[in-house]
């Protein structure tokens, strides 16, 4: 995972709050986005490797080739999340 733009949590969390959904090909891992709306976001290709989920709106979201391993998504409502191809090693659904 590397060559990856370095994203902080609260730079993702505004820029949703402004509309923006697109956060691809970034690394933004052990963050805790725990009970958070981020439906319909594009984090494909990303590092979002032990990050906590729990709770979390991830409707629509595309994890498409995401290194999410050693996650948690427990209580997390996902309809039409993608996972196709991503790294789910160790994760806590």
């Amino acid at each position: 995972m590397t060559g990856k733009t370095i994203v902080l949590l609260r730079d993702i969390l505004e820029r949703y709050k402004k509309g923006e959904r697109k956060f691809t090909e970034i690394r933004c891992s052990g963050v805790d986005l725990n009970n958070l709306d981020i439906s319909g976001s594009d984090f494909s290709n990303s590092d979002l490797s032990f990050s906590n989920f729990d709770g979390s709106n991830l409707s629509d979201c595309n994890f498409r080739g995401c290194n999410m391993e050693w996650s948690s998504f427990r209580r997390a409502n996902m309809p039409r999340a993608n996972f196709e191809k991503a790294n789910l090693t160790y994760c806590d659904f």
